[in-house]
């Protein structure tokens, strides 16, 4: 008896059939794919720690106090706890006021930058230029910057789900 004749009817069929596999498929991949390139890219700039120098002590030579509260501020803006607080918000009023949709990009936009993160870190491992800093930054290596990458992946996650959602255009 032959292979086809022993298999169920419809078992061989792609995945298209289960939509949450295949979109949970396509995430695993991309998220995959995602990392291999950061990891790329943060091995050829860790290959090179001159730019970094570089540019780091040309802003430590020209900082003034203004410069330096602004950079303070913009950098409050895209903390993990304005970041996290802003995900939450979006996602609180959108469940009060009973839509839903959208929620799972911004679910699965964040939790994949966090895994995202952690894993490139732990591959890449680049450390910090030798400058004199403006805050004690976490113990974490250079590339990628947590707060630069959850930030836009938080605000591109809130643009995808405006336009998804049809808010209003002084909204999007």
């Amino acid at each position: 008896m032959g292979l086809a004749a022993r298999v169920a009817p419809g078992a061989l069929e792609p995945t298209t059939r289960n939509p949450r596999l295949r979109i949970a498929v396509i995430i695993v991949i991309t998220l995959a794919a995602l990392i291999g390139a950061a990891d790329a890219v943060g091995h050829w700039l860790s290959a090179s720690m001159e730019i970094d120098r570089t540019v780091s002590t040309t802003l430590v030579e020209h900082r003034t106090a203004l410069l330096d509260a602004m950079t303070q501020r913009f950098s409050q803006l895209a903390s993990t706890f304005v970041v996290i607080g802003i995900a939450l918000t979006v996602i609180v009023i959108r469940l009060a006021r009973k839509r839903r949709n959208g929620l799972l990009v911004l679910t699965v936009g964040m939790v994949g930058e966090i895994l995202m993160f952690l894993a490139i870190t732990a591959l890449v491992s680049r450390p910090r230029p030798t400058v004199s800093q403006l805050d004690s930054a976490p113990p974490t290596s250079s590339f990628p910057s947590g707060h630069v990458f959850a930030t836009v992946v938080l605000w591109g996650c809130i643009a995808i789900v405006a336009r998804r959602a049809h808010w209003r255009d002084w909204l999007q």
